[in-house]
């Protein structure tokens, strides 16, 4: 994709509410949330020559989301009569606790079947579709396939909704400035699906019975040979050669015997949700950008060996109060041991 390597490790950073720093020949990736609740505080209380006002600053609305996957789907709203179509359709709806269940669904279903996974709220759709799966062993002819009349149902699913992922926007009141964390991925939507290989009847006219193999799979639009190069990029979760948007993947499925386990984890990609990225990284750092910001200058006397041990993740005690540092500018002068420095610091 047309992204550059400084675009994708800062859309990375995003999703986990991080940033990354420098130091030395080392980098460091801390979360926002954890540099807010740290206890440990630097006492610079003795090095402050002066301290005045900035224009204060109001707090600012946080957003958070992922580029658009063009889901257009919406629930019917039962008190809008121009709905009455939507709402059939949505109180049509059957729920399932499980991927395996959801698969077992679209399996016995001829027709299209919407179903409304509980624990994760998308709405799966699909239906069966009958397939040859067993042909004889070739004999002299390379040129024709001879299939047995047996027929396999096959499930065939897709996404009609991914839950979870409407952006988050927290906002003190509707003027205020946006403090916009839009991570340029694309989440694809994740959808159970049944694997199935084709097998060779067996000398006596039998069949060795093909189990399908239940894996998550992404819906992706690849573009055509010779067309012109996606800036779209798609980030998942790899759990166990299953590629998901959310915690529930399958383990350890054996061919002719078993179709593998569901497994339900608390990672997710999900921005909603009590697992969803916000409430994980983003919301203390949220309610902290929401509060109006009272910014201070100071003037610092310190020595080389503040200089070399500052870190911009750590609190500072100046004033009998705890602040991160902004920005330092320093004034080198060598006739004193003193470096003179005036620091921008905002309250935490």
């Amino acid at each position: 994709p047309d992204m550059s390597s400084a675009d994708f490790v800062s859309n990375l950073l995003k999703m986990t509410c991080s940033t990354l720093f420098c130091e030395g020949r080392n980098y460091y990736i801390r979360s926002n949330k954890e540099i807010l609740a740290s206890s440990k505080i630097v006492d610079w209380s003795d090095k402050v020559a002066d301290i005045y006002s900035c224009s204060s600053q109001d707090g600012q609305c946080y957003s958070l989301s992922f580029q658009s996957t063009g889901d257009t789907y919406q629930a019917a709203n039962p008190d809008d009569p121009s709905q009455l179509e939507e709402l059939e359709d949505t109180t049509a709806l059957v729920e399932v606790y499980s991927m395996m269940e959801a698969i077992s669904k679209v399996r016995a279903s001829d027709d299209l079947i919407s179903l409304k996974h509980v624990p994760t709220g998308d709405i799966i759709s699909g239906w069966r579709q009958q397939a040859y799966l067993y042909y004889y062993a070739r004999g002299s002819s390379y040129n024709t396939t001879v299939w047995h009349s047996m027929k396999t149902a096959v499930p065939l699913t897709d996404v009609a909704h991914q839950a979870g992922f409407d952006a988050v926007e927290a906002a003190p009141d509707p003027d205020a400035q946006t403090y916009d964390c839009s991570v340029a991925f694309q989440v694809p939507r994740c959808v159970p699906t049944e694997v199935y290989h084709t097998a060779t009847v067996m000398s006596g006219g039998g069949v060795n019975m093909v189990v399908g193999l239940c894996s998550m799979t992404p819906v992706l639009d690849l573009p055509s040979i010779g067309g012109t190069r996606s800036d779209t990029v798609c980030i998942g979760l790899l759990l166990d050669n299953n590629f998901v948007d959310k915690g529930v993947y399958f383990t350890r499925p054996t061919a002719y015997i078993d179709p593998g386990s569901e497994v339900v984890s608390d990672l997710t990609l999900a921005i909603e949700g009590e697992n969803g990225l916000y409430e994980k990284f983003h919301r203390q750092f949220a309610e902290w950008l929401r509060k109006p910001q009272d910014p201070r200058k100071v003037e610092l006397d310190l020595l080389a060996a503040d200089i070399a041990g500052l870190k911009l993740w750590s609190k500072y005690l100046i004033c009998n109060r705890a602040w991160l540092i902004k920005s330092l500018e320093i004034i080198l002068d060598t006739s004193s041991d003193s470096i003179r420095s005036t620091a921008e610091i905002v309250p935490v």
